[in-house]
């Protein structure tokens, strides 16, 4: 029989003979009957009732004395489920290993610190990036410093290593070799920002390589060459929050979450009752057992497990367990970002040589065993460096020295135990310097005849090779714009000192001769070319364009009725529709219809009904005081060249047309009077209204007494009377033979078309040059833009093609809107400001601004503004001047800045030069179409379209029925109306609203994940700029200046303190926006700081500007 003695049902028998026993003592005698289940037999040697066991019983007795204690087992951070279940079952056959988790979890003790990332720190919960053993060095990576060593140390073996040895052999020679070097110059060391953050210490600080299937928080992506490996309990990791942030280290902005993990109870819980259950039995199974069965004794078997659910009962209630593995940032990681890795989810910051490691292998932060073996097999091996050169060998590898220590002694180079100075991850890689015979300097040659030896070539020792781009501080100087102090090396000058990637390793030794010649400016142009064309508005031409603040503004105007400013009020117009959006005129095709719209007129374009149009402000009444088809705009298979010339270089869509001589202004009463309609005749149109001649000096008056090369040009075929300077007092009075008439107001020969494009050619243009277009060729209704394209086509092509279309810039826009409408009102100046408000001199508009007007088209062409930009800065017609005047100032000349420009237009309106990149310019020349030549009649003079066609086929008015083909009132939808093309367009210029935005640094994009993202993050840029998630737009809290809130177009959230989300708008961040040049933005937070993105792609902030490219986009995505 066997005796289940432990078995709990057992447990029932054994209390019932105890209790019956008991009664049976005290209790007078009597019968007394118990029913017992069947087979229960008595054993009189125990006085023990014993049942059968079933299989039941057994499996019962394992699963609770031995199995059971399984479930007590700790897991460790990030570990995969199958591990865990593996060293659970493991812990059932050795009941060691799962005491020893325990025991390990007991020293960690991380429920003793207070701080969450030091609990996870203890808890081995941290990870970090590090180098593998299969690192290399590339072409392109950061410098620690550079020392040099002469070829006559050099061993004649080819034998790496025994280059390496020589170092030890020759220390005398190597110490007078650098103690010429520091004789020669100030010390040949450049130090330069590392990301080299682990150095040797002690032998028990070694790192452990992180499995690869450990659940790591976040997502990560490793180059080739890392690996992730623990973070030693002796780190110091620092949270990441902008307060943390220095010159040496910007870190990522503070994680919004929390490091998740538990103190498991539920397992301390199993382990107490497992722990009771089993010291019952062991109490139970007291006595002879031990000495009837040994070793094999119950308690004996039961014991280890009981300590180990005691150790785990302990691990467990003093350190947490986490269910993933959380990542550290540290320099290792920047680096491994630089090489394509990508890295989310960070909680902590490890500082640079903050970590001590025992690790003296140059190339490698995370071996085990010892490095000795790999470093003789990294010399033994021969190591290229990427680039545009040829590949170049290692020729010998040593530790570099430590510049804040004392110098190392030579024969410890490559020992197994190096000096604590030593970083295990500074190396030096030898290359031979590139010889080149156009870079030889005489410095080299005296050098070489001094030292007599022709083969004794300096090496240069670099870790990585870093690439740089020269900085000419004066002749034979170059300066460092992190350490101002020169660098040479022997015979050779050292010019690289600037940290910005170039394209190869060439510059990192470019000698004097390949010194940059400095960046342009203003004071480098030579010619500046306006040409002024007619009567058109920047919605009516380029609405649709790409990356514009068209059809696609994300700030259009909502007036108070609820419409957009879209909606133009039909009241009295028709009565087929409540509401006109804007159309394609084109939209019903066909030939003819495509002709009638080049033909096609607006309304009205004078003050009083462009005013009107305005309707205080609401700019919704173009159909109803313009015409309808005033709300109508071209495609670009319209106008082709006007879209491939703006594309080309830089559009401005914030640019207005003027007004001038406002009571109030610098011109005095009756100099003129209030001009605000097209005048021409020496007279007045009403007092003080719209007279002249116009007695203020003009603009070019003032380059002419300057002595400033200036010209206007002009045919006296089919003259427009669009040169203002026939409205000049002076300019009436002025001889025939004098300056200011042979230069502005004569017509052909000199001042001709012709004698333009010769003077381009030759690169003989005056430095200020106005070119008039004929009147069938200047694009004012009904003339045509088509015949507009070809005269434009004239004046850039000449100049673009000319000898110095390198210091070249036209200006290329229109006078007014021409009763186009557009729906961008101006940016009004404030009421009663003086020159800009007055008493509507009509007395239908009372006190009212004058200006400035339609939005209208700029386009900047030049080299520095070449590319595809949209500039956004608010200016006008007095924009021209002023630019006129930076540019005349930066060449030197005086007195050219005129007093005639109000002060609030000056302050308010642009100047045009931040429009300019003059760092990076680009001098190619575009493929432009080439437009028709307009008809010309009998004789051969161009006569254009409207009187060599449409005039003959429609004699009606230009805007009237005749040429209007047709109106889609009631068949219009937003998504069909407002139409725009796929694209963007780089910004040059403050910011203003109006645009959809990506913005850019270091190849990543600001990021909105989405509805499951509650912060900002990063992405990779893309070059259509097209990613939806890294769309944002711009809400301005004023009129004007450079303070937005920022909010995303993926849902509409505006970014606020922190980077975080939110929708409401109140509590939104306010972010300066500033520009800073080049097509630059910095982007600062309320509390000062900038945002930036690190190499590797992560969020961080700055206490410096931080230049991001912004591009304006419009996607239907």
């Amino acid at each position: 029989m066997t005796y289940s003695l432990f078995v709990p049902r057992t447990y029932v028998l054994v209390l019932l003979a105890i209790v019956y026993g008991s009664w049976a003592a005290v209790l007078p005698a009597r019968d007394n009957t118990i029913t017992l289940p069947p087979g229960v037999t008595y054993n009189p040697d125990t006085n023990v009732w014993c049942t059968p066991t079933t299989w039941t019983d057994v499996a019962s007795f394992f699963l609770g004395n031995y199995l059971s204690h399984a479930a007590t087992v700790i897991s460790f951070p990030g570990e995969p489920v199958s591990i865990t279940i593996v060293n659970m079952v493991l812990a059932i056959f050795f009941p060691s290993s799962g005491a020893g988790r325990g025991v390990l979890a007991m020293v960690r003790h991380a429920a003793f610190y207070k701080d969450p990332i030091q609990q996870a720190l203890r808890s081995r919960a941290l990870c970090m990036v590090v180098r593998s053993q299969k690192w290399k060095p590339i072409s392109g990576e950061t410098l620690r410093s550079l020392s040099f060593l002469s070829k006559e140390l050099r061993d004649e073996d080819e034998d790496e290593y025994e280059a390496y040895k020589l170092m030890s052999k020759n220390k005398d020679k190597v110490e007078q070799y650098v103690d010429e070097l520091k004789a020669h110059r100030d010390p040949i060391e450049l130090q330069v920002e590392s990301p080299l953050w682990l150095q040797p210490g002690a032998d028990s600080n070694r790192l452990e390589i992180v499995r690869q299937n450990y659940q790591v928080f976040g997502t990560y992506k490793l180059p080739e060459g890392y690996e992730l490996a623990y973070v030693p309990a002796n780190a110091i990791v620092e949270p990441l929050s902008p307060s943390s942030n220095n010159s040496d280290q910007n870190p990522v902005r503070k994680s919004e979450f929390k490091l998740s993990s538990v103190y498991s109870f539920a397992s301390a819980l199993v382990s107490i009752i497992q722990i009771i259950y089993a010291l019952t039995g062991l109490y139970r199974s007291r006595g002879d057992q031990v000495s009837k069965y040994g070793y094999a004794a119950f308690s004996f078997t039961v014991l280890p497990y009981v300590i180990m659910s005691f150790v785990n009962l302990l691990g467990n209630l003093v350190t947490p367990r986490y269910s993933t593995l959380y990542l550290v940032r540290t320099e290792m990681m920047d680096e491994a970002s630089r090489r394509g890795g990508e890295f989310q989810g960070m909680i902590g910051n490890l500082p640079s040589a903050q970590l001590e490691v025992e690790d003296t292998f140059v190339f490698s932060a995370a071996l085990k065993e010892s490095s000795q073996e790999m470093w003789e097999f990294q010399l033994s091996n021969k190591i290229y460096l990427s680039g545009e050169v040829e590949p170049v060998t290692a020729e010998k590898i040593e530790l570099a020295r430590d510049p804040d220590e004392e110098h190392m002694e030579a024969d410890s180079l490559g020992s197994g135990n190096p000096k604590k100075t030593l970083s295990a991850h500074e190396g030096e890689l030898t290359i031979p310097v590139p010889s080149s015979d156009s870079h030889e300097t005489n410095e080299k040659e005296n050098l070489e005849k001094k030292n007599s030896k022709e083969d004794k070539k300096p090496l240069l020792i670099c870790p990585n090779c870093y690439q740089f781009k020269t900085i000419e501080e004066s002749p034979g100087k170059f300066l460092s714009t992190a350490n101002p102090k020169q660098y040479y090396l022997v015979g050779q000058r050292l010019l690289f000192l600037q940290t910005t990637m170039q394209k190869n390793l060439v510059a990192l030794l470019a000698l004097a001769a390949g010194a940059n010649a400095g960046a342009a400016s203003l004071k480098d142009i030579k010619h500046v070319i306006m040409l002024m064309m007619e009567n058109r508005s920047f919605q009516h031409y380029f609405g649709t364009m790409s990356g514009v603040r068209g059809f696609a503004d994300p700030n259009v105007q909502i007036n108070p009725d609820g419409k957009s400013v879209w909606y133009q009020n039909l009241t009295g117009v028709t009565t087929e529709a409540e509401y006109l959006l804007p159309y394609w005129l084109n939209y019903l095709g066909g030939e003819e219809n495509y002709n009638k719209s080049q033909c096609l007129c607006a309304g009205a374009n004078n003050w009083i009904p462009t005013h009107h149009s305005f309707n205080g402000g609401l700019n919704n009444a173009w159909a109803q005081i313009s015409t309808p088809q005033s709300w109508g705009y071209f495609k670009r298979q319209d106008i082709p060249y006007h879209f491939a010339l703006a594309e080309s270089y830089t559009v401005a869509d914030h640019y207005h047309s003027g007004s001038i001589n406002v009571p109030g202004g610098p011109q005095p009463l009756g100099a003129g009077g209030v001009v605000l309609d097209d005048q021409q005749a020496n007279t007045c149109s009403g007092p003080n209204l719209d007279c002249l001649p116009l007695k203020w000096p003009a603009f070019a008056q003032y380059l002419d007494e300057a002595g400033v090369d200036w010209r206007s040009y002009q045919n006296s075929y089919n003259w427009a009377t669009n040169n203002g300077l026939f409205y000049f007092e002076a300019f009436q009075n002025a001889s025939t033979n004098s300056s200011l008439y042979e230069r502005g107001l004569a017509f052909d020969g000199d001042n001709g078309l012709d004698a333009f494009k010769a003077a381009a050619a030759a690169g003989t243009l005056p430095e200020v040059s106005w070119v008039f277009p004929p009147g069938a060729l200047q694009e004012h209704s009904p003339n045509t833009p088509i015949d507009g394209s070809w005269f434009i086509n004239q004046v850039v092509g000449s100049a673009i093609n000319g000898k110095d279309r390198e210091e070249t810039v036209i200006l290329l826009n229109y006078d007014e809107g021409g009763g186009w409408g557009d729906a961008v009102m101006p940016l009004i100046s404030p009421n009663g400001t003086a020159g800009e408000w007055f008493e509507d001199p009509y007395g239908t508009l009372g006190y009212t601004f004058s200006g400035p007007g339609v939005r209208i088209p700029l386009m900047i062409i030049s080299p520095f503004t070449r590319g595809g930009h949209v500039f956004t800065e608010r200016s006008d017609h007095s924009s021209i001047i002023q630019f006129l005047e930076q540019y005349l100032t930066a060449r030197g000349y005086t007195n050219i800045v005129t007093p005639q420009l109000n002060e609030w237009r000056r302050e308010h309106m642009s100047d045009l030069v931040n429009a300019f990149d003059f760092e990076n310019p680009d001098y190619s020349i575009p493929d432009l179409p080439t437009p028709n030549t307009p008809i010309a009649n009998s004789a051969g003079e161009l006569i254009g379209m409207y009187s060599g066609f449409c005039d003959i086929e429609w004699t009606g008015s230009c805007s009237g029925s005749e040429y209007v083909s047709g109106i889609p009132y009631g068949n219009q939808t937003e998504e069909d109306s407002l139409y725009f093309e796929d694209g963007f367009k780089g910004m040059r210029g403050y910011m203003t609203e109006g645009h959809y935005l990506v913005f850019e640094y270091k190849g990543y994009a600001l990021t909105n994940d989405g509805s499951n993202s509650n912060s900002l993050a990063t992405s990779k840029a893309t070059s259509s700029h097209d990613a939806k998630s890294q769309r944002w737009a711009l809400k301005a809290l004023t009129a004007e200046g450079i303070t937005f809130n920022i909010y995303s177009a993926v849902d509409g959230r505006y970014l606020t303190t922190g980077s975080t989300f939110t929708t409401n708008a109140k509590d939104a961040e306010a972010y300066n926006i500033t520009y800073l040049g080049s097509g630059e933005y910095a982007i600062q937070a309320a509390n000062g700081v900038y945002l930036e993105i690190n190499g590797g792609g992560k969020l961080e902030y700055s206490k410096e500007p931080i230049g991001f490219s912004v591009y304006s986009v419009t996607y239907h995505n």
